[in-house]
């Protein structure tokens, strides 16, 4: 016996959230981008890419069983980065 289990998920409101620092006093020109993803495995991943602007990124995937999860740890982030002077550009 086989079992098929399709899951779909409407997730196009999805936007990349995109939080910049720029202090030119202390050469500091910074962006850090937030965006959730399903991977390959069906899990929701949270997409962090960091750097520079202008020069090129770094990238972390972590991967969260649930939507809900994967948006939480999206919102604390924000929380995080809004908290040491980033500001959002979306």
């Amino acid at each position: 016996m086989t079992i098929t289990l399709l899951v779909f998920c409407d997730i196009t409101d999805m936007e990349t959230i995109r939080l910049e620092k720029v202090i030119p006093e202390k050469n500091q020109s910074r962006y850090y981008s937030l965006r959730i993803e399903i991977n390959l495995f069906g899990e929701f991943s949270l997409i962090l890419d960091w750097g520079r602007i202008g020069r090129s990124c770094r990238t972390v995937s972590t991967p969260f069983p649930d939507y809900d999860t994967a948006v939480a740890a999206m919102d604390k982030k924000v929380s995080e980065k809004l908290k040491r002077g980033y500001v959002s550009t979306t």
